[in-house]
């Protein structure tokens, strides 16, 4: 160019630290500094629509920001106490197998988090424990299992080799420590069989 004001406008885009004191700035000039802009103002555009073309868009979109993390804990809450009434309804169906205790069952839990703590949960109030929980979490399968570290990799009691060999039965695979193992698939109609072979292993 034969003098910098040929540049035009001059866009800072980025700018990222790349070693102590010193930093990276990027930018873009002239024309495709005009278009940059031109899509930023067209994207604002569209975001003030959403909210009616209201004043003060950036506090609306603060709002809805606190909303959101609102309804997150309102949502957690809910699943825990999900979690504790599931909790008692499955220490009934706790069985005495092979000198363990044994508890497999399908869960309406569909939140990867609340299912550890639960088996975490369950875990503490069994004695010699191996708990198998299957459920479906957006849509695909989930395998859970936890066994008591006081007998977690003794004989056939591995979680994840175990949870690496019911995973067929759900289409998918997984892994895992000796005292919990998760796996993940596509055929959520295989969880029961999944439960059962569970069973099976424990010579029943």
């Amino acid at each position: 160019m034969p003098a910098t004001g040929n540049i035009g406008l001059f866009k800072i885009v980025s700018e990222t630290g790349v070693a102590a004191g010193i930093r990276r700035i990027e930018a873009v000039t002239a024309e495709t500094a005009q278009e940059y802009v031109k899509a930023q103002l067209e994207e604002l555009d569209q975001i003030r629509s959403l909210f009616k073309n209201a004043p003060n868009t950036a506090k609306h979109v603060e709002a809805l920001q606190e909303e959101n993390k609102q309804l997150k804990k309102e949502l957690e809450k809910l699943r825990n106490e999900q979690a504790g009434a599931l909790k008692d309804q499955l220490t009934g169906k706790v069985e005495k197998l092979d000198g363990v205790q044994f508890l497999g069952a399908k869960i309406p839990l569909d939140d990867a988090n609340a299912i550890k703590t639960l088996a975490f949960q369950l875990e503490k109030e069994m004695d010699k424990a191996v708990i198998v929980l299957g459920a479906e979490v957006k849509g695909k399968a989930m395998l859970t299992i936890m066994i008591s570290k006081e007998i977690a990799g003794q004989g056939d009691l591995h979680a994840g080799n175990m949870v690496r060999q019911l995973a067929k039965h759900i289409q998918g695979g997984g892994g895992g420590q000796p005292f919990y193992a998760t796996a993940g698939g596509k055929n959520a109609g295989g969880l029961g069989d999944a439960i059962a072979e569970a069973r099976q292993m424990l010579g029943a």
